[in-house]
């Protein structure tokens, strides 16, 4: 609810014979208590609760939840809404699951900062210079920045509760709402609910300046009235801005987390028919869903916000290549403990997971681009490698009967030892996939030719 324009000439006149009359602190009380009611009353269709008094409160659940993964044939998706994340690994046949109420209250404190900076804020800003206008600078500014702290005070303390939470501490992927040691799961996803909050911020100081006329135009006499209506505002900016470093600092903490959780992952389960690791597919999307921010924000993602182009690039590039080559030991580790006897399925596992990160990097010009052409071509090679050790493996012990038959002058092996050995392999194999129907071709025609 704003005044009339009918009613601002008696409410400046009123607030400038307060100030004559000495009675300044008097009118800004009345004024505060006025505008901080609108205020509220304005953000009413808005969730507030979600972060009652401030504080960071996740509820029952105490992490982001992880979601099933994404399978190459399946594709599954998430059922949240707009949060920017990847599916985390889990169980792979549990169902996806909704984001936890964590996400929730993320998304409402976004509506609620764009809300104030974009409508809220802006109104209380031209109300506050026409009201005080007639006493002084200080006058306006002290009665808007009173409102706009009143208005900010709880999502400004909700961020950062959220930010001194961190991504927690554990194992990816970890379903539990807590352990009984105290320590949260580590999930690296938070790090995209801290980049979001991170932009809503950025977003909401861009709103404020524009509305304070931070663009100049025109003459000195317009651009000097500009520079007097952007005053009130520097308070509110720097607050934004102070609580934008502590969220950028955590998200930068939650990005470097995927390191070392991928590369401590405890998991030993492994696809049983050679299948993509969830692992494999939560971190792939974890970066293609990273690189897709703006550059600011990911600039706040690795800490250097002041970073220029090519240094934003190196930074990028050291997080997106340290998580590949945990994630390619850790796939080896698995690989060997998951197939301890299998060297075929192991090959195949192997094969699927290198072709599967090489063709994901690609999708993402700029994730490809930083993981450089070198690690490109190196993904490839161990397709390659991993494809002929396959198909020596799997059929070692045809291609050793055939040999033997070409260099023999005796009688050839009969039709019934080839079909046992084929049979043998197909009984082994008939649920093995390789998931990329490209790769699937390639390897058949390997195999042909050199049985043929």
């Amino acid at each position: 609810p704003m005044p009339s324009k009918d009613e601002m000439p008696a409410l400046a006149a009123l607030a400038a014979a307060a100030h004559r009359a000495g009675r300044g602190a008097g009118i800004s009380s009345v004024y505060l208590s006025s505008r901080a009611s609108a205020v509220s009353k304005a953000l009413e269709s808005l969730d507030m609760a979600a972060f009652p008094g401030g504080d960071f409160q996740p509820g029952a659940v105490d992490a982001v939840a992880a979601l099933s993964p994404i399978t190459p044939e399946v594709g599954a998706r998430s059922h949240a809404s707009n949060a920017r994340t990847p599916h985390a690994p889990g169980a792979p046949n549990a169902p996806p699951v909704e984001w936890t109420e964590e996400t929730r209250r993320v998304r409402v404190w976004r509506d609620a900062i764009s809300a104030l900076a974009g409508r809220v804020l802006p109104a209380e800003l031209e109300l506050a210079t026409e009201v005080f206008g007639m006493c002084n600078e200080e006058a306006a500014e002290g009665a808007f920045a009173q409102v706009a702290n009143h208005a900010l005070a709880a999502p400004l303390r909700f961020a950062r509760a959220a930010a001194a939470r961190g991504p927690g501490g554990g194992s990816v992927g970890v379903h539990t709402a807590r352990s009984p040691g105290g320590s949260s799961p580590v999930v690296p996803e938070r790090s995209f609910l801290f980049l979001d909050m991170v932009l809503t911020l950025d977003e909401a100081k861009a709103a404020l300046e524009t509305a304070s006329g931070r663009v100049s135009h025109g003459d000195s006499v317009v651009r000097g009235r500009e520079a007097a209506r952007r005053e009130p505002i520097r308070g509110t900016v720097a607050e934004l801005a102070a609580c934008r470093a502590e969220l950028a600092h955590a998200s930068a903490s939650s990005v470097r987390s995927l390191i070392s959780a991928v590369k401590t992952d405890a998991s030993s389960s492994v696809p049983a028919k050679g299948n993509v690791h969830p692992l494999a597919a939560y971190s792939m999307n974890f970066l293609r869903r990273l690189v897709a921010y703006p550059p600011a924000v990911l600039a706040a993602a690795v800490g250097a916000d002041a970073a220029s182009p090519a240094d934003l690039d190196a930074l990028l590039a050291d997080v997106c290549q340290g998580v590949a080559d945990a994630l390619a030991v850790t796939l080896e580790r698995k690989a060997v403990a998951g197939y301890p006897k299998n060297h075929a399925l192991r090959a195949l596992f192997l094969m699927n997971n290198a072709q599967y990160i090489s063709r994901h990097a690609k999708k993402s010009r700029y994730l490809g681009r930083l993981l450089g052409e070198r690690w490109l071509k190196e993904r490839k090679a161990e397709v390659h490698a991993q494809a002929d050790e396959y198909r020596l493996r799997s059929f070692e012990k045809l291609m050793e009967l055939l040999t033997r038959d070409a260099g023999s002058e005796g009688q050839p092996s009969g039709i019934k030892q080839v079909n046992a050995i084929v049979d043998d392999i197909l009984k082994t194999q008939r649920y093995w996939t390789i998931a990329d129907a490209n790769l699937r071709d390639r390897v058949r025609r390997s195999i042909a030719r050199a049985i043929l």
